[in-house]
């Protein structure tokens, strides 16, 4: 189930389900849902009997649930829904990300920029925690924009959706 150093796997636990698609997330999502030690490893994940599956090239399965990865305090000053407030969580949750990996992404999350909001570039000993080449930042209710400038795009399958809600969950996949 490791492809050139990225995970692409599912477990189930319970009603919960967990995606893992990079080793340097794994101690932190087990730590998160599971209450595993931080660090834990694939090991540690199946001994709490997590059934693992392959996510066939890094495609999240349709009805696939979202999977927190993290949180940003909105801007209060703006008004949810509005396009300055989507740029203002396009800003903070792109800052999330490159804290979590430095350099790896190409960002394009201003006002008016084209094209999927984070690329992949590498570099360093980094690996991509999303299974994509790109993904694209939407609220929890921009499922039918995500889809329509995907196609645009022609990139289906290789922009992986993050989403916010209103008090600053973000979160992988609708």
């Amino acid at each position: 189930m490791v492809r050139d150093n990225n995970l692409a796997v599912a477990g189930v636990f319970g009603a919960v389900i967990l995606t893992v698609v990079a080793p340097e997330i794994v101690g932190g999502i087990a730590a998160r849902y599971y209450g595993a030690r931080a660090g834990a490893t694939l090991t540690t994940l199946a001994a709490t009997q997590i059934e693992l599956q392959e996510i066939a090239n890094g495609d999240v399965p349709v009805g696939f649930p979202r999977i927190h990865m993290g949180r940003v305090t909105p801007p209060v000053d703006l008004t949810p829904g509005t396009t300055p407030y989507g740029v203002e969580m396009h800003r903070l949750i792109a800052g999330q990300v490159d804290e979590m990996q430095p350099g790896a992404w190409q960002f394009r999350v201003g006002a008016g920029e084209r094209g999927p909001d984070g690329s992949f570039v590498g570099g360093g000993n980094f690996s991509n925690p999303f299974g994509t080449p790109h993904f694209e930042i939407k609220s929890f209710k921009g499922e039918s924009a995500y889809n329509a400038q995907v196609g645009r795009w022609g990139l289906e399958g290789d922009v992986t959706p993050l989403t916010y809600d209103y008090d600053g969950n973000w979160f992988m996949n609708f």
